[in-house]
């Protein structure tokens, strides 16, 4: 498998007889494979990249237990991913080296969908747990242990970009910064981040101590204010006014959800008081068959 750092013809992929960690130090980038880095080796590189350890300990500490003794939250997870359009709204790739980032990757529940509309993901996320459970699901993916608002990729590294709830831990600002960078013209930034409007997953996390420590969410204007000025009009609206639609399964989560939809189409209002966020935020200017 390769992955390439540049655009330029001029630029000799990275070869690999199979998945990776792409880790930056001083401006240089180590090819170097995934089973060869205990924890405290990969930890080491992101400090020195990022330089706020305290911040990054806890995500990292949260994230880790999260996937290693909580599976189900990966079903979730998936069904929280279906239920948007991120997928149905991406364009099927028009080469064979057409690359998406997942950053902020989670567990890797988009690279099967990506993977089927033509794509040759990278995924990145701060959580070794998180990468290891890719590792062995998906041996097949390129893996980099990174922080998304220090991205270890040069400029247009990518056609697309995905980012599912990374925006409540990160200066939303210096991310967008970097996703631009790495993103090439003409391509996307599509995502989900859930909202601080929602009053009924307030009152979950008040009942569940281990989502208390987690950051505050952003507003729907807050959400706006943090785009970078000049940018083409993003496409944004909410879906899971009634979180509980989760837990549904079958015809009675369909029925649920597109009763919802309904709803959130004849009183758009309401869309600021949903649980989640979707959005596609454009490179430049969309073309006409976007």
């Amino acid at each position: 498998m390769r992955l390439s750092h540049d655009t330029s013809n001029h630029t000799r992929p990275l070869r690999s007889n199979g998945p990776f960690l792409l880790l930056p130090r001083c401006n240089r980038r180590r090819r170097i494979p995934l089973r060869s880095l205990n924890r405290s080796a990969l930890s080491e590189e992101n400090e020195h990249l990022t330089g706020r350890k305290a911040d990054r300990d806890a995500i990292r500490t949260f994230y880790d237990s999260l996937w290693k003794v909580s599976p189900r939250h990966t079903d979730a997870l998936r069904r929280i991913e279906a239920d948007t359009d991120v997928f149905r709204t991406l364009p099927p790739a028009d080469h064979a080296k057409s690359r998406v980032l997942d950053a902020a990757c989670g567990t890797g529940v988009s690279l099967p969908f990506l993977e089927k509309r033509g794509y040759r993901p990278v995924a990145l996320d701060l959580s070794r747990e998180a990468l290891l459970h890719i590792r062995r699901s998906q041996p097949r993916i390129p893996l980099v242990q990174g922080d998304i608002e220090a991205l270890p990729f040069r400029s247009h590294s990518f056609d697309h970009a995905l980012v599912f709830s990374a925006l409540m831990f990160v200066d939303p600002r210096r991310t967008w910064t970097e996703l631009l960078r790495v993103v090439r013209p003409h391509g996307t930034i599509q995502g989900v981040e859930p909202l601080a409007g929602n009053p009924f997953w307030g009152l979950y996390r008040l009942l569940r101590r281990k989502y208390r420590s987690l950051p505050r969410y952003l507003s729907w204007n807050a959400f706006l204010e943090s785009l970078p000025p000049g940018l083409p009009p993003p496409e944004i609206k909410g879906y899971y006014l009634f979180p509980v639609t989760i837990l549904l399964k079958g015809r009675l989560r369909s029925f649920f959800f597109s009763c919802e939809q309904t709803l959130l189409t004849v009183f758009p209002f309401l869309s600021r008081f949903c649980w989640m966020l979707r959005f596609r935020i454009f490179t430049s200017p969309p073309s006409p068959h976007s």
